[in-house]
């Protein structure tokens, strides 16, 4: 397509800079929108607790936490859930990365075939989370230790600022990575004041998991990345 197609970027800080580079490279013109923000939370450093391995589901959870905090937990295994955010973790300082290479039931998976039963895990996460992968470790026989290093913030605007980050040309793809980010988007699609931007958009989301979290207008396709990862996700474009 001439001049690429206009993708709508909803995530937030340098994670959206970094895909609305990834987009221009492609040849596409990405757009700016930021639907939430991180906000580092201070995580103090368990003085008691004694771990056999770390756990994380997430780069924020690695880029906010406490640089005291890595420090006591970066000679441990740490198992991510994929490849994004294992590189994060070795860029911090940890040793013993293993990527879990998809999604978290991907990762329950291979720390129960790395973990014996009653392994002590820290797990590096946000405050908004779901509870799949600790009900997990849970059944595994692992005592987990959540420790929270960010939270996710919902970011709203009016109308009027609405219309000039986004103009009045149609919007082509929305990408979509998370539930919170699903719930975000169908709530922009659902603002009866906007124009006419969103009338043949396409959603992209990175799992099914994220597309069943979807609230949108009919008619609006859908499309759901192979595999859980970002290069999955542009290759629907």
């Amino acid at each position: 397509m001439p001049g690429g197609r206009r993708v709508l970027v909803t995530r937030p800080g340098d994670a959206a800079e970094k895909t609305a580079n990834r987009l221009a490279r492609l040849g596409h013109r990405p757009v700016a929108l930021p639907l939430s923000r991180i906000v580092p939370l201070h995580c103090p450093v368990p003085v008691d607790a004694a771990f056999d391995a770390v756990a994380v589901t997430s780069s924020n959870a690695i880029r906010h936490a406490d640089a005291a905090l890595v420090r006591k937990l970066d000679r441990l295994p740490c198992l991510a859930v994929g490849d994004a955010t294992a590189q994060a973790a070795a860029r911090a300082g940890f040793g013993q990365v293993s990527s879990a290479g998809g999604d978290m039931d991907d990762l329950a998976a291979m720390a129960s075939r790395r973990l014996p039963r009653g392994a002590r895990v820290a797990y590096l996460c946000g405050r908004v989370r779901r509870p799949q992968l600790e009900s997990a470790f849970h059944r595994a026989g692992f005592r987990t230790t959540a420790l929270e290093t960010y939270d996710t913030e919902k970011v709203s605007y009016s109308t009027h600022e609405l219309e000039q980050r986004l103009g009045l040309e149609p919007i082509d793809d929305i990408m979509v990575y998370s539930v919170s980010g699903a719930e975000a988007a169908s709530h922009l699609l659902n603002l009866a004041d906007l124009p006419q931007i969103f009338e043949n958009t396409r959603i992209l989301c990175i799992s099914e998991r994220v597309a069943k979290a979807l609230a949108v207008p009919p008619g609006l396709s859908v499309g759901i990345a192979d595999h859980p990862d970002e290069a999955s996700l542009l290759a629907l474009l």
